[in-house]
């Protein structure tokens, strides 16, 4: 097979592999040529690559299309970050403390892609140790580096997920999103990153980071790719074959988040705003939308610190066995965002949910005025690598964490589907996200939304510039 002869797609991979034109050991070994060539020395995505299960793995989804069985993800490879437990397979969530720790089950989620024919055992994707961390750069193995430009972030935690998409070695992966970390690395790395509603799809068998936060989300090049994967997981009629429409759909403008003043960047905010301008062209109603009571940046700021100490409360809990004996083990930024909210009053805890409920009530109502909302999905940028800052909306400095996770946490606190699309590059060409929200279960709307704003040139497909 030359990986040149079709689209490398989850749509045409299918349908190759399906139709007997391609056979899934054939996809197999261009994926293993793909890893070889453009992630070793180069983005350090992958955490291992296991080529004889993977070559057994292919040659079973072959034997089964033989034998008639229909298979909708034949022979496509999707990626896992290294937080799904995979049979026979060592799980690390990216630390030391995983070490030689191998399930005996999937997870539900690698369970339905590979009864749906999927190549999940090609290897294991890295990740910010144990998910904690927005940037992809602390893991036992070491930072994944963005295909755009390797001296940046790839963006966290599904950072080796996010990479492999765009630089074209896989056509989908799996990633899990606590505050942004689906959507933050396919903003930094330029693909498409959905986060469904809390609980849309399985979690049994993932690695919890805080469990009433935790998604389970998708990576891929396009929102037709995106529906196909989410179609398997979370059944059909979720993201059916009748798209809904699209034409005259309110979207809410948050003034101080969905504007300008929500990208820091001078660059990326060009790009932004070019794409906000083109909503109308591809039917969309661009809507403002009053903040009730305190302004948007004021609520949004509430939002997620409340997400902050739940994240904290519950990450904590999981933990505190490993912190009381191994401690030394984790590395020390992921050890110290641990013990600096262990000692947590409960009632801390308590009053985040209670802001969450009332967060809750404001965006069931602001649901009736618009069916979408939009904003950045990142204010700035892919960083370089090992920075701790970056320049804030006053030119100050920032928290690279806190930038990062500035437009995505809140949603997590919600748990309402959001989507990530690539809407252009910045001069020195680094991608630019933008962000949709809808109200919970419409995950349908939101890839019908994104296929129109693809067809109109809004979305654009990842091409890394090496």
């Amino acid at each position: 097979m030359n990986g040149g002869e079709l689209p490398w797609t989850v749509a045409a991979l299918a349908r190759a592999v399906r139709d007997r034109r391609l056979r899934a050991v054939e996809v197999a070994e261009e994926t293993l040529r793909r890893i070889a060539r453009r992630d070793g020395g180069h983005l350090n995505a992958f955490l291992a690559v296991d080529a004889g299960r993977a070559r057994r793995e292919a040659a079973a989804v072959d034997h089964r299309l033989a034998g008639g069985t229909a298979l909708p993800l034949a022979g496509v490879p999707v990626g896992l970050k290294d937080l799904f437990e995979t049979a026979g397979v060592p799980t690390t969530a990216g630390s030391r403390i995983l070490a030689g720790y191998v399930p005996t089950t999937d997870a539900r989620v690698v369970q339905q892609l590979s009864e749906a024919g999927a190549l999940v055992r090609i290897g294991k994707l890295n990740l910010h140790e144990f998910a904690y961390g927005p940037t992809g750069t602390v893991s036992a193995a070491g930072p994944v580096r963005n295909p755009h430009d390797p001296a940046r972030m790839a963006g966290g935690s599904s950072s080796g997920s996010a990479a492999a998409v765009a630089a074209g070695i896989l056509p989908a992966a799996l990633g899990t999103d606590t505050g942004g970390s689906v959507r933050i690395p396919a903003a930094l790395c330029g693909v498409l990153g959905l986060k469904p509603t809390y609980d849309l799809l399985s979690r049994q068998g993932v690695i919890p980071l805080a469990w009433s936060l935790d998604h389970v989300g998708i990576l891929a090049a396009s929102a037709e790719d995106l529906a196909l994967v989410l179609r398997v997981l979370a059944g059909p009629g979720v993201a059916g074959t009748v798209p809904p429409r699209t034409e005259g759909l309110r979207v809410g403008l948050l003034s101080g988040v969905s504007d300008g003043d929500g990208v820091w960047d001078a660059e990326a905010r060009a790009v932004y705003l070019e794409s906000l301008g083109r909503l109308e062209t591809a039917g969309l109603v661009p809507v403002p939308v009053p903040a009730p009571g305190s302004a948007w940046p004021v609520l949004f700021d509430r939002w997620r610190e409340a997400q902050a100490v739940i994240l904290a409360a519950e990450a904590v809990t999981y933990h505190r066995p490993w912190l009381a004996t191994r401690a030394g083990e984790y590395s020390p930024e992921v050890r110290e965002r641990l013990l600096a909210r262990a000692g947590l009053p409960a009632v801390y805890y308590l009053e985040a949910g209670r802001e969450r409920v009332r967060a809750r009530a404001l965006w069931t109502a602001l649901f009736q005025q618009v069916e979408l909302a939009v904003l950045p999905t990142v204010p700035v940028p892919a960083p370089v690598l090992g920075a701790r800052e970056v320049p804030g909306p006053d030119g100050q400095p920032r928290p690279v964490v806190a930038a990062l996770l500035y437009h995505t946490a809140p949603f997590n606190l919600l748990g309402l589907p959001a989507i990530s699309l690539p809407v252009g590059r910045t001069p020195g060409g680094l991608p630019v996200g933008l962000q949709l929200v809808a109200p919970w279960w419409e995950e349908a709307r939101l890839l019908a939304v994104a296929r129109r704003l693809e067809e109109a040139g809004v979305v654009q497909a990842p091409s890394p510039r090496w």
